[in-house]
């Protein structure tokens, strides 16, 4: 089964429009995929970078054209799975330079969304918990299709249903180490989606300094 999985179908932007379903995906790894689950997937983006993929391969479809495009390693950034953090990690910060510094990145994949041939299937892209890497990219496929801010954080803040369980896991674990409540909350907070976090990734979207400039791309 596919964590964090969602079909970005049916959420509308500002003049009305629909993206329809069977398009436009987004996800955690694809480890534990079931077949059903990718039926009509013709392209997957993968956006972790080496650690991620040996630690958890993906299953792919065989028709499924299959890209590559890591934006960044979460063991550098240092976030890891089992919680045990040395520094906690700026994700304020993170979310900026995910467009900042991670740019071409960002930019090779939404070349691939939008010029994906859609005749052919749907798209899905994902990191590995589908909330952060997965959540800017998403971010800019919403934003550059006309939907407003407060939709697109809507979509992103989903990502708790599955991200939360995870983190309260991660959170009790740290507490029977020794560590204090207040440590242990400071790390549950890297592995959630929060509001401060991609307001990070948009502020630096609408401005002109953005590398990735989405108006430079799509010509909207």
């Amino acid at each position: 089964m596919i964590r964090n999985f969602r079909d970005l179908g049916g959420i509308q932007n500002s003049r009305g429009q629909i993206i329809p379903s069977g398009m436009l995906f987004r996800s955690a790894n694809l480890h534990a995929a079931e077949p059903a689950e990718l039926a009509g997937i013709s392209a997957i983006i993968d956006l972790r970078t080496d650690t991620g993929r040996e630690r958890a391969p993906d299953r792919i479809p065989e028709a499924a054209s299959y890209h590559i495009v890591p934006i960044f390693d979460e063991q550098a950034a240092g976030i890891t799975r089992s919680g045990s953090l040395d520094t906690v990690p700026d994700m304020v910060s993170l979310y900026r330079q995910m467009i900042t510094e991670h740019h071409k990145a960002v930019k090779e994949a939404l070349s691939i969304i939008f010029s994906h041939d859609f005749a052919s299937g749907g798209i899905l892209w994902h990191c590995t918990a589908g909330k952060d890497r997965c959540g800017v990219i998403t971010a800019y496929v919403l934003s550059a299709l006309g939907v407003k801010q407060d939709t697109i954080m809507a979509d992103y803040m989903l990502s708790n249903n599955a991200c939360i369980p995870e983190a309260d896991s991660i959170r009790e674990k740290l507490l029977s180490a020794g560590k204090s409540p207040e440590e242990a909350d400071k790390i549950r907070a890297v592995f959630i989606a929060k509001e401060e976090y991609m307001n990070a990734a948009l502020e630096v979207m609408v401005s002109e300094e953005n590398p990735v400039f989405q108006k430079k791309i799509f010509g909207v």
